[in-house]
């Protein structure tokens, strides 16, 4: 829960361990829906059921499979809790769009709503789904969110907790299902093999960048608060998540945010973080880091041709993301003004099943594909103006908030243009995340010029 985030991380792991030995991997389902309810049952007399709905879905988030999917809609459980929400708040007659100074980030928008009308009225049931459960689902939950976090600004860091919480519940859940993978044990993965743990996901991508995400904002707490530098000690279990899992992305994610974290605090704040380094905490860390890599080494022929193989570009995989690029970019250099719509089949695949089209794996081959070359000009611009606020604060409060928001959202670009991070629900948290810093760091300027408020 989220003032009990350790206790709830290990009644999450005792309890799906202990459900799921017993009846398999399709009981963490109705599992997952439970804990769900009960996390907005405990929080709604402290905080109200539209925030303890919210709690619910952030929470669920976390469960993203064919095993949790309604029809062939793919449909989640917390699409029916945001409903609610959205009913909630046209009953009680709240809005959760405050139009004010960006205006220009709301002409964007505009723009991009109105397109969507049109294709609305232009192309075929099933791609008016498609385009309904955009906005509504995946638009409508960052808003949600969004209006959640600001609202909330005050109680961040028990949110963020609870955020780190259920990543690391994953981040466990994921070396345990390598173990179980090992022995050639079925109860705790979906039905076709992978020896790489994948959580609760479809594919290990989703794990590794869940529980990457998670560790950011353990980065984020620590260099808040000293005094949590406990966290830390998850450092390794974390490190052997990401080796185990494999995945391009999220080392180049880890070696992005290195830099970032760097570059940003010695050219904004001009200094460097070596108090970290030089805790005994963080020495633990780097001697059990030191210790996975001298237990690879004893196998470094195999690992090396297994870890060469994944970024010489040559696998199936990275063949499929450059064919889909090729054909990518030349549809949307032939295509009308405002681009394809929203119309998409499994026949707008790669032959390694690379998504092209309105379910792109790349966001600006998406968006490019969807609203056309104008649409991603106008896309550019949104996110430009985001960067450039999130700067401008940053260079003049130095916060680490701002820092943090500016990294956060870099990271789900840089994510987004290899593996579809904007087209898995959990995406969009990162988006309102990034979102919700620059939130907190503008009610620390506000508390700092009205020390009343």
């Amino acid at each position: 829960m989220i003032d009990k985030p350790v206790a709830f991380c290990l009644i999450n792991l005792i309890a799906f361990f202990g459900v799921m030995t017993l009846f398999g991997f399709e009981s963490s389902f109705p599992l997952s829906v439970i804990f769900s309810i009960l996390i907005i049952t405990y929080h709604h007399k402290k905080i109200g059921w539209e925030d303890s709905l919210v709690l619910g879905i952030i929470y669920l988030l976390a469960f993203d499979s064919t095993v949790f999917y309604f029809s062939a809609a793919n449909i989640r459980v917390w699409y029916f809790y945001l409903i609610i929400i959205y009913i909630i708040k046209f009953l009680k007659g709240k809005r959760f769009l405050n139009f004010n100074k960006n205006i220009l980030e709301y002409i964007c928008v505009f723009f991009f709503l109105i397109v969507s009308i049109y294709y609305l009225f232009v192309e075929d049931f099933i791609s008016d789904v498609n385009n309904l459960k955009y906005w509504i689902f995946y638009v409508g939950l960052i808003l949600i969110l969004n209006d959640f976090f600001k609202r909330n600004v005050q109680k961040h860091l028990p949110i963020i907790n609870y955020i780190i919480s259920i990543t690391t519940f994953i981040m466990f859940w994921g070396l345990i299902q390598f173990g179980t993978n090992l022995m050639f044990i079925s109860n705790y993965q979906l039905d076709y093999f992978n020896i790489r743990p994948s959580g609760f996901f479809s594919e290990t991508t989703w794990y590794s960048e869940f529980c990457f995400f998670g560790l950011v904002l353990i980065f984020l707490v620590v260099t808040m608060d000293k005094r949590r530098g406990k966290l830390l000690f998850l450092f390794p279990f974390y490190f052997v998540g990401f080796i185990f899992s494999v995945t391009r992305n999220t080392f180049l994610a880890l070696f992005l945010y290195v830099v970032l974290s760097f570059i940003l605090a010695l050219i904004i704040e001009k200094k460097i973080y070596l108090n970290v380094i030089k805790s005994k905490i963080f020495q633990l860390i780097g001697s059990a880091v030191v210790l996975v890599i001298g237990y690879l080494l004893f196998n470094l022929g195999e690992v090396a041709a297994f870890f060469t193989g994944k970024f010489d570009g040559q696998d199936g995989s990275a063949q499929g993301r450059l064919e889909a690029y090729k054909i990518s970019i030349d549809k949307i250099l032939n295509s009308d003004l405002i681009g394809n719509g929203f119309f998409w089949d499994f026949s707008q695949s790669t032959s390694s099943g690379s998504a092209l089209g309105a379910k792109s794996f790349n966001l600006f081959l998406m968006m490019g594909h969807i609203f056309g070359l104008f649409g991603l000009f106008v896309f550019m611009i949104l996110l430009g103006t985001y960067l450039s606020k999130n700067l401008y604060y940053y260079k003049a409060l130095k916060s680490t908030y701002f820092r943090y928001s500016i990294i956060i959202i870099l990271l789900f670009v840089q994510m987004s243009m290899f593996a579809p991070l904007h087209q898995f629900p959990f995406g969009m948290l990162i988006v309102s995340i990034s979102v919700f810093l620059y939130n907190i760091g503008i009610y620390e300027k506000n508390s700092l010029c009205h020390p009343s408020i």
